[in-house]
């Protein structure tokens, strides 16, 4: 009776001028809407549905509240090695929805 729900953040940019506006324009909430999609397609063959949740904003913060929202009990995110930016301001979605939830965290290497 478990339910999965299944969400991708198109990041905010921070910073970012007036012109340019805050969505990245190299990873739109579009991009991310398709990602939900191969998603669906690849959890309806293995026999599961899900919850899709598109969301936008500061990807470890979004991840949280979704994962608030919709009462979850564990987030699995995925990980990938930081790059040399990444290490030298520390900063981790993993990590950081390891710090901020409200629940269990599973972090897939």
């Amino acid at each position: 009776s478990a339910k999965l729900v299944v969400t991708s953040v198109a990041p905010v940019m921070a910073g970012a001028g007036r012109s340019m506006g805050p969505i990245d324009p190299v990873d739109t909430p579009d991009r991310h809407e398709g990602e939900l999609h191969e998603a669906a397609t690849a959890i309806q063959a293995a026999g599961l549905s899900a919850e899709l949740v598109p969301a936008v904003g500061h990807p470890a913060d979004a991840i949280v509240q979704v994962a608030t929202d919709h009462h979850a009990d564990l987030i699995v995110v995925g990980t990938r090695g930081p790059g040399f930016v990444d290490r030298l301001l520390r900063q981790s979605t993993s990590q950081n929805v390891a710090r901020h939830a409200h629940c269990d965290v599973l972090i897939v290497h």
